[in-house]
């Protein structure tokens, strides 16, 4: 095999690893109904000032559309088998990327599954904050060396997770142009 290629097959591989340690987590966040939401009557966080970056294209699918941000693909689009669909910035091996999940059926009280999510992860204080008109709830934690959040809300009875690894909302003009052009169908 190739340099290039082989280099290219490491780079999935290594994605599909960390997409695999994602689903794991992301699975773990079922939370209960009679937890007290943490930062209920904060206020909502505003992105540090980074602009979004140019879009190369729409990503338009029946869960959800958005923008596909220039200098980024989607690795994985599993959302008729497992409802999920990954996007990540080229070059990076999926050091940096956002899965986006659906979980229909499974809606669940957002901020739970964050707060239990968060205290088995040693992750930061759960937050709700507002992106393109939907309220999510984040926690940001490290998972296997990789600074990563994770963003849950509802869409009637479907659970959506978006999660990020590597370079956040604040600090990802990639991750921002995705996440402030998201509408749920």
């Amino acid at each position: 095999m190739s340099a290039p290629k082989l280099n290219s097959t490491l780079s999935r591989l290594a994605g599909a690893v960390v997409l695999t340690s994602c689903l794991a987590l992301t699975a773990a966040c079922g939370g209960s109904a009679n937890a007290v939401p943490v930062g209920a009557d904060e206020p909502m966080p505003t992105s540090s000032g980074v602009q979004a970056a140019k879009a190369a294209g729409p990503i338009d699918t029946e869960f959800f559309s958005s923008v596909l941000p220039e200098g980024w693909e989607i690795v994985a689009d599993d959302l008729d088998a497992m409802g999920l669909m990954t996007i990540g910035k080229k070059g990076t091996g999926g050091a940096q990327g956002v899965y986006l999940k659906f979980e229909q059926g499974a809606a669940t009280d957002a901020m739970a599954a964050i707060e239990k999510f968060a205290s088995s992860y040693e992750g930061s204080t759960p937050m709700r904050m507002e992106r393109n008109g939907i309220t999510w709830v984040n926690t940001r934690y490290t998972y296997g060396g990789v600074t990563q959040s994770l963003n849950i809300t509802n869409a009637g009875e479907t659970k959506v997770t978006f999660t990020v690894m590597g370079d956040d909302y604040d600090t990802s003009p990639g991750v921002k142009a995705i996440f402030d052009n998201t509408v749920l169908k």
